[in-house]
This record gives C-alpha cells, sequence and structure tokens, in this order.
C-alpha cells in the first residue's frame, strides 16, 4: 500500500465517521496529527575553553576562545507523522471507541442485572446538562454496529501497517 492509497483511504475512514456521527473521533485524531510525533534527539553540546567566566570588558586583540565537543545531551522534539502513521492513528482511534462502546454496553448490562435505572443518562462537565442517555437496546445496537466495524478495522490495520 503506498501513500496515496493509505491518504485516500484516510479521507473515505473521515467522511464515513462523520457521516454516521463520529466526527469527533476524526477531530481527537486530527488534532493529534496537528501536535504531530514526539521523539528524542541527541545533540552533542560545545564548551568554550580559555574562556574567563566573566570577561571584564571586550578586548578585540584577545585570543578566540577554543571550541571542543562537549558531551551529549537529549532533547525532545517534534516531527510529523506519516501517512502510514496518520492512518493508524485513525484506525488506533475507531478500535478505541469499538471498545469503550462495548464497555459501555456491558456496564448498562450490569446495572439491569442489579435492578439499577432503565438507562444511564451522561452529562457534561462543562455545561452540567445532560449530554445524552443511552438504554441497554441502544448500547447493544451500537456495539454490534461497531463490533463489525472493528474487525474489518483490524484487519485493515495490518494492511496499513505493511509497505
Amino acid at each position: 500500500m503506498d501513500d496515496n492509497e493509505r491518504r485516500a483511504i484516510f479521507d473515505r475512514l473521515a467522511t464515513i465517521l462523520r457521516e454516521n456521527g463520529l466526527g469527533w473521533i476524526v477531530d481527537q485524531v486530527t488534532e493529534q496529527i496537528h501536535l504531530g510525533r514526539t521523539i528524542s534527539k541527541e545533540v552533542n553540546t560545545v564548551k568554550r575553553v580559555g574562556v574567563p567566566e566573566t570577561p571584564l570588558m571586550f578586548d578585540p586583540e584577545a585570543a578566540t576562545p577554543d571550541v571542543r565537543r562537549g558531551s551529549k545531551v537529549q532533547f525532545a522534539a517534534t516531527v510529523e507523522y506519516n501517512d502510514k502513521e496518520r492512518l493508524v492513528l485513525l484506525i488506533e482511534g475507531i478500535i478505541q471507541v469499538a471498545n469503550a462502546i462495548e464497555m459501555e454496553n456491558e456496564f448498562l448490562k450490569t446495572l439491569s442485572r442489579l435492578g439499577g435505572p432503565a438507562e444511564a443518562t451522561f452529562y457534561s462537565e462543562q455545561s452540567g446538562l445532560i449530554n445524552r442517555a443511552m438504554s441497554p437496546n441502544q448500547a447493544a445496537a451500537r456495539v454490534q454496529e461497531l463490533t463489525h466495524i472493528r474487525d474489518s478495522i483490524s484487519k485493515f490495520r495490518v494492511e496499513a501497517e505493511t509497505d
């Protein structure tokens, strides 16, 4: 699979997610892509030899200090994700959401078995308003849809990671 195919697949998956009300997954993955991937870089430092700690005054006649290689230090650097990594990020995001929805479904089943409420209500932390309510039937239907998507995406991930 080449980079053009990976970009086309990324765009198609993003469109499908947005059409099915899951555009927030694309938004979060896109934000991560924008931030870049953090790597550790080893850099050689330099040190000046023969320079007084605090020069008293500028002297154009003074000898130029020698520069020598210093110790190596590690710095964090940010690099862009390549097309392969971008596609894998989106695929992994979809799989994580499918897993979270499965957990939500199991939670609702457990509530039901324990005689709890017929649905779970989710509140927005920002506004304090009801964000959505989920019944066991709704959760089960979402799990069924996403299980099929997750299985297909898992196979797709293997293809996306091969060159």
